[in-house]
């Protein structure tokens, strides 16, 4: 993020600004549900239990997407399940796109760490049998960063 925004660069417009930075992280079941709870009543919508639990489980705590299945409930004055799978549509289709802008490395990093490999030996032996090729642990290493630094 910082080197997105290039807060260290002069000819930047945040040079020299104060930043201050929020971190949100995942909302349990619990939260998420309350979460969309007091959200529709501050705008006076109903709603059935049994559509925010849908949209709880399926937007996995993810406060932008929880936010949007919100917003979009509001525009339309009506909470529906089909929103929760046009925002799952949604987020595919972002991540997809994600992931095109990747090398197939990249790809591959991302694919060992959804399939629950954590240690640096399970993903640098991953990545080796995809490629069929050794990996040195310096590219894993740049790897890991820019992967890191795009969130």
């Amino acid at each position: 993020m910082y080197d997105f925004l290039r807060v260290d660069d002069q000819s930047s417009p945040l040079y020299g600004r104060h930043l201050e930075e929020v971190r949100v992280n995942k909302f349990d079941s619990k939260k998420s549900l309350d979460f969309l709870e007091k959200g529709f009543q501050q705008v006076d919508m109903e709603v059935q239990e049994e559509v925010l639990k849908y949209a709880t489980e399926k937007l996995d705590g993810i406060v932008g997407w929880l936010t949007e299945f919100g917003h979009r409930c509001f525009k339309v004055k009506e909470v529906k399940r089909s929103i929760v799978d046009d925002i799952l549509e949604l987020a595919m289709k972002t991540t997809v796109d994600e992931l095109s802008h990747f090398s197939k490395e990249y790809v591959y990093v991302i694919e060992a760490i959804a399939r629950g490999y954590e240690r640096w030996s399970e993903i640098k032996r991953y990545i080796e049998e995809k490629e069929k090729m050794v990996i040195h642990d310096a590219e894993l290493r740049r790897h890991l960063r820019t992967l890191e630094k795009r969130g």
